[in-house]
């Protein structure tokens, strides 16, 4: 799946630089033969401005004037459903200890074991203090009200929502901490497929 996903990024990246490029090219073209060529004969009179010099002619390459018009290129057929994994990590403005714990610990898990997801977009991180009304939409959508880990799938057009509370019976156990975020993103994983 993750193969799929980056061969499907470098393809549209490689389609979005040639629909950038091959329009330049042609503008480039039209640019060049409308350069007029420089006369061998001196201006009869000084203008009272100076005057930029003319670049030089570029000559066109045979494949800009053997075909001027730009091939057709056909996009491939993009997903139109999104399947990623967002990890929410809600927390309080005033943090204790373990809420500290608990976050650390969560990156420290996506960033050695998720990290080629974090990259690709597949897995998502987020930090959310639980009081600041600007996150609403987020802490209305988990029901979330204090420190919480989610952990939110989304596959098609619907989104699983699962919030994991073992992690609270883990604080300053790392290996066991790590692993049970560990397995329930790679649970998620699988489900986002």
């Amino acid at each position: 799946m993750k193969r799929r996903l980056k061969a499907h990024l470098m393809i549209a990246s490689i389609i979005t630089t040639l629909l950038i490029t091959v329009p330049l090219l042609s503008c480039t073209t039209q640019a060049v033969s409308e350069v007029e060529p420089e006369t061998s004969n001196p201006p009869t009179t000084t203008p009272a401005t100076p005057e930029a010099p003319t670049p030089p002619a570029v000559p066109s390459s045979p494949t800009e004037t053997d075909n001027p018009t730009p091939p057709e290129i056909t996009e491939p057929e993009t997903p139109t459903e999104i399947h990623s994994v967002d990890v929410v990590y809600f927390h309080r403005t005033n943090r204790c200890h373990s809420c500290t714990y608990a976050e650390e610990q969560i990156r420290y898990t996506l960033e050695t074991y998720f990290l080629d997801e974090l990259e690709s977009g597949m897995v998502t991180f987020q930090s959310v203090d639980v009081q600041n009304p600007d996150n609403a939409e987020i802490i209305e959508k988990c029901g979330a009200y204090t420190s919480q880990l989610f952990i939110i799938t989304i596959t098609d057009d619907s989104e699983h929502i699962e919030h994991v509370e073992e992690i609270w019976k883990l604080i300053g156990e790392d290996e066991d901490f790590s692993n049970l975020v560990k397995d329930k993103i790679s649970d998620a994983l699988e489900r986002a497929g």
